[in-house]
Parts: C-alpha cells; sequence; structure tokens
C-alpha cells in the first residue's frame, strides 16, 4: 500500500475504500448459501452433542445407582449367609444337646 501511495501518488484514502475486484453475484450467492448451511449444521451438532452430553450424565448417574444398589445387595448377602452360618452352628449345637439329653433319658431309665 505505501508503495502504491509513493510511486503513483495515489490519494491514500481512494486507495483503501477502493473495491477489489468485480462482485460476482452467483458465487456470493453460492457462498452465502453455504455459510447458512454451515450454520445449520453448527446448530444441529451443538444440538447433538448437548443431547450426548445429557445422556452420558444421565447413564452415569444410572452406573452410579446400579452399583450402589448391587453393593447393597451384596452386604445383604453377606449378612444372609453369616446368619445362616450362625443357624447351621446352632442346629449343630442343638443336635448334640438333644443327642445328649436322649443319651441322660435313656440312661435314667435304665
Amino acid at each position: 500500500t505505501e508503495f502504491l501511495i509513493y510511486k503513483y501518488k495515489v490519494n491514500w484514502r481512494e486507495l483503501v475504500h477502493a473495491p477489489q475486484g468485480t462482485v460476482d453475484e452467483a458465487k456470493l450467492a453460492l457462498a452465502q448459501q453455504k455459510v447458512e448451511e454451515a450454520q445449520a449444521d453448527i446448530a444441529t451438532s451443538e444440538l447433538r452433542a448437548s443431547e450426548a452430553r445429557q445422556a452420558l450424565k444421565e447413564s452415569v448417574e444410572a452406573e452410579m445407582k446400579a452399583k450402589s444398589v448391587a453393593e447393597t445387595a451384596r452386604a445383604k448377602e453377606d449378612e444372609a449367609v453369616k446368619s445362616a452360618e450362625q443357624a447351621c452352628t446352632k442346629e449343630e449345637a442343638a443336635k448334640v444337646a438333644e443327642s445328649k439329653a436322649v443319651e441322660e433319658e435313656s440312661e435314667a431309665f435304665q
């Protein structure tokens, strides 16, 4: 720009405001259409990304809930196993006590 002003003595205001070639209306309309299509595609992709983020959030929440439920179930299962073991131990003790009582009873009748 400075070269044109110095060499050809061009008024800088005219140079700055001068058109930069001719405008092809068909190309301009096509470019505008492509810009609008790109903007619509961006809006669609942003909407889908938002939906995907929401779905991810919901699935993470569901996973956490499922893990919590599974952990609670495991704890209840462990408790049930311990109760069953205690019941078996008590049952064996009761059988031993019963056999002793039967034995003592039979000795008492003799």
